[in-house]
């Protein structure tokens, strides 16, 4: 008997301990963070299904175009995301992430930013702002992929002294038949404009000649090619 009474108290011992864990595991609260939400959002844009991850936001029209201005700036053919943290107090919180795009040309662009979250209702959303494309993305403002040519190099010498540097040269025309009277006075007012006080010209003496006026126009063209120049 006593060896029956035994077996039965330590079946009912371990039968109230599996009851009581049982009842301690439903007791947990689960956690319920922003992280699922922004799961989703990723997943949505990821894909470029701009409409889905807008309507995860708190915003979705100004998120839908902000999104879909960003896809078509940047010509991008995926986004890799990647969650690397959360955190969240009450109804408000933030997420950590890591986008990828891929770019033409098999180029891809990385950089790290932060999600905004708030909870209404009990369920997470987005709090859009520019950040959430870019954490340097300013309002009204989008990301573009734009190809600007190099700066052309200079020649150097072996001192490490330029001889020949990039520049400009500009030529300038002007049509003395339109002038007319007021030849002179364009001429000197075109060479004030690009170099003031630096050109002596000696033009409209008095008593000059057409021919004279001329000759002394050719040489103001010579003068600014070579004040433009630097010479």
């Amino acid at each position: 008997m006593a060896t029956k009474v035994t077996l039965a108290s330590a079946a009912n011992f371990a039968l109230a301990v599996l009851v009581t864990t049982g009842a301690v595991s439903a007791c947990t609260p689960r956690p319920d963070g922003p992280a699922p939400a922004a799961e989703r959002f990723f997943a949505a844009l990821s894909t470029g299904d701009t409409a889905a991850a807008a309507e995860l936001s708190d915003d979705p029209s100004d998120a839908r175009e902000a999104l879909n201005a960003a896809w078509a700036g940047l010509q991008a053919t995926h986004l890799d995301t990647q969650i690397l943290g959360s955190k969240y107090t009450e109804d408000i919180g933030a997420i950590s992430y890591r986008y990828t795009w891929h770019l033409p040309k098999n180029r891809t662009w990385t950089y790290d930013g932060q999600l905004k979250m708030a909870r209404y209702e009990g369920h997470w959303q987005i709090r859009w702002r520019s950040t959430d494309l870019h954490p340097r993305l300013g309002e009204h403002q989008t990301l573009v992929l734009r190809a600007d040519p190099p700066r052309r190099a200079a020649v150097n010498e072996v001192g490490g002294t330029d001889v020949l540097a990039p520049g400009y040269v500009y030529h300038y025309t002007l049509d003395a038949s339109k002038a007319g009277a007021y030849l002179i006075t364009t001429a000197r007012t075109l060479v004030d404009a690009l170099h003031p006080g630096r050109l002596d010209l000696g033009l409209g003496r008095s008593g000059a000649k057409p021919e004279e006026q001329v000759n002394q126009l050719l040489a103001l063209y010579s003068k600014c090619l070579n004040a433009v120049q630097g010479k």
